[in-house]
């Protein structure tokens, strides 16, 4: 309420295509705006400096204009974890609770999976865990990463490890040695995706 906040809304045009909303004090105070010439829209709270834009690319901060610096994706959701195995033997299926949640925010995604009792025929030496998007091809060779356990055959710890341009997160044991038959997994980890 204008009458209660003694701001004055002010709209407008600029010289540069623009139309604008801002307070009293001008455009060095907050201040919305879509820029007709480069189609976008920003916002400033206070000092002239943009705080946030928004254009084809995404959402961009601090007056950042780059394409690679853009947040241009969020997305939270679940799927089936489904494995392979090394070592010569197969997966015979998941016959227990298998339950797999992401969040993908840019290009990062954080992954948690829980699946118990993970079938298994032959020899296994390690697993691999089917990603939801494939990783990235980052200038290490390692995409991403992190911990779990394996908490129904041995209970030892699990390291993940997630390689570039891999559909398929890797689940060692953190000891060294082959992971156990039959296993069950509870794993969190992030990786860049491509």
């Amino acid at each position: 309420d204008d009458a209660h906040s003694g701001m004055t809304i002010l709209s407008g045009t600029s010289s540069d295509g623009g139309i604008y909303f801002g307070d009293s004090g001008g455009n060095n105070r907050g201040q919305f705006k879509y820029q007709h010439n480069g189609d976008y829209f920003s916002f400033t709270v206070a000092n002239g400096s943009v705080n946030a834009r928004i254009d084809t690319d995404g959402l961009k901060f601090n007056g950042d204009t780059a394409a690679a610096n853009a947040l241009d994706d969020y997305e939270e959701g679940t799927f089936t974890p489904t494995y392979t195995v090394g070592g010569g033997g197969s997966v015979t299926g998941v016959t227990s609770t298998n339950a797999g949640t992401y969040t993908k925010v840019g290009r990062m995604c954080t992954v948690s999976v829980t699946s118990n009792y993970v079938g298994t025929s032959g020899t296994v030496t390690y697993y691999h865990l089917a990603l939801p998007f494939t990783a990235a091809d980052t200038a290490s060779g390692m995409a991403g990463g992190g911990f779990g356990q394996e908490t129904g055959q041995s209970g030892h710890g699990v390291l993940i490890k997630v390689e570039d341009n891999s559909s398929n997160a890797i689940i060692w044991k953190y000891h060294g040695g082959a992971m156990p038959a039959n296993s069950y997994f509870s794993l969190s980890f992030t990786y860049q995706t491509a």
